[in-house]
């Protein structure tokens, strides 16, 4: 609190008039401030060494699909590398994570019912654990407008932070409710949100750290990255939201997630199935892959000729436009282009195909990126693609997204794309 004493005379006496004001709120928002200015300075380092890194695992991603492909099945070396493409996706999985720094972290909303995602996240992070949970969602849940991933990543790691800090055992408590924020204070909007609050009964957070458990890197686990929690932290301001704690040495800790409410009804439940489908399609026609990494250029060449393809790769914009018209002039015109997004120092994938489209109104390209929350890639008819690429992939994924447009071609192409 702030006290202020001002001297008076009322009535020939000498008095002092004494006003107090509570400045809680006021410090909090001001530590907020100072915590999201860190996090967006993370985020402009954390956004190139993510792009870097997924521009290296398509390589080593991609390669290894392609030897499973070629390998024996159910040989002693197809085994060997299916784990190592499930090491691969495991670290595309910590690429995505420091994604949700960087401004290029964009998340791909949609509307969801939160009983459902939260009933996934929360029974997630608890596989294969004694703890007990008791969920409390009433009927009249508003719905929300999230990224499914992020919002399972922030609830899952809530989720496994309370069921280590209780030793595997104990109670969770999992509440959701509809609230109003109508607080005149800080940035945060006005207006219905949706709260979630994940309660343990684990021994609580010891008073001299909590102000530093936001913190990047911050942790008290030996293994830990000190990321989970500024992560998450990351992901609700993205969301137009804010997460909160309140604990007490022995008696457990409370986190609290705000997400703004909408008053759209979610029809029918959101899928759920991730199956993998065991047959890789192949096709034919003719890409031109444009990449500027001579390494994931070698990956494209190699899986593209094994789904049936020809394929010619080049490093930039420039080069990809001038190959595409001398191919039309020669009588060998490409079918589809695939396009990096971004071309350090040259032409990216945007101008690329605002270019090719202006020469040829036919031509037909899929955006592949590193940055895998761009808005590009969940938003690529808006720039003109037809599809997009999450890098890095596997033989299966960039086999489907073919097959999704081969052999469309210039005959075929999509009527609903920007001319």
């Amino acid at each position: 609190a702030q006290i202020r004493t001002v001297p008076c005379i009322v009535e020939k006496k000498t008095c002092a008039l004494v006003s107090i004001h509570d400045l809680t709120d006021r410090h909090q928002l001001e530590e907020e401030h100072i915590r999201n200015e860190k996090l967006e300075s993370i985020g402009l380092l954390a956004g190139g060494i993510a792009h870097d890194f997924n521009n290296s695992l398509s390589a080593v991603m991609g390669l290894v699909s392609i030897a499973r492909h070629k390998s024996e099945g159910g040989s002693e070396l197809e085994s060997i590398l299916h784990k190592a493409e499930s090491a691969a996706v495991h670290a595309r999985e910590l690429t995505s994570q420091l994604l949700s720094f960087s401004r290029e972290g964009a998340p791909d909303k949609q509307l969801y019912g939160v009983r459902d995602l939260l009933l996934e996240s929360v029974n997630f992070g608890l596989s294969g654990s004694g703890t007990n949970v008791d969920f409390d969602i009433p009927v009249d849940i508003a719905t929300v407008l999230v990224d499914r991933g992020q919002f399972h990543q922030v609830v899952s790691n809530l989720v496994i932070n309370a069921k280590q800090a209780m030793n595997d055992k104990g109670e969770l408590i999992v509440r959701a409710r509809n609230v109003v924020w109508n607080n005149e204070l800080g940035a945060r909007a006005r207006g219905p949100y949706v709260r979630i609050d994940i309660e343990d009964s684990g021994p609580g957070i010891p008073a001299d750290i909590r102000e530093k458990v936001l913190t990047p890197y911050f942790t008290t686990k030996e293994t830990g990255t000190g990321l989970g929690l500024t992560t998450s932290l990351a992901i609700m301001i993205k969301h137009d939201g804010w997460l909160e704690f309140d604990s007490e040495t022995g008696k457990g800790t409370e986190f609290s997630l705000y997400f703004p409410a909408s008053s759209e009804i979610v029809d029918d439940a959101p899928e759920t199935s991730d199956r993998v489908e065991s047959t890789i399609p192949k096709g034919s026609g003719a890409i031109l892959v444009m990449d500027d990494d001579p390494d994931v250029q070698a990956t494209y060449r190699l899986a593209l000729i094994e789904l049936g393809y020809s394929v010619e790769t080049v490093r930039d914009g420039d080069t990809a436009v001038a190959r595409w018209l001398d191919a039309i002039e020669n009588g060998t015109p490409f079918d589809l282009a695939i396009l990096d997004l971004t071309i350090p120092g040259g032409m990216g994938g945007i101008e690329t195909i605002t270019r090719l489209r202006e020469l040829d109104p036919g031509a037909v390209a899929i955006v592949a990126s590193g940055y895998n929350h761009a808005d590009v890639i969940s938003d690529f008819r808006s720039a003109g693609f037809a599809a997009s690429l999450k890098k890095p992939f596997t033989m299966q994924q960039i086999g489907k997204v073919l097959a999704g447009i081969m052999p469309a071609s210039r005959e075929s192409a999509d009527p609903n794309l920007p001319r």
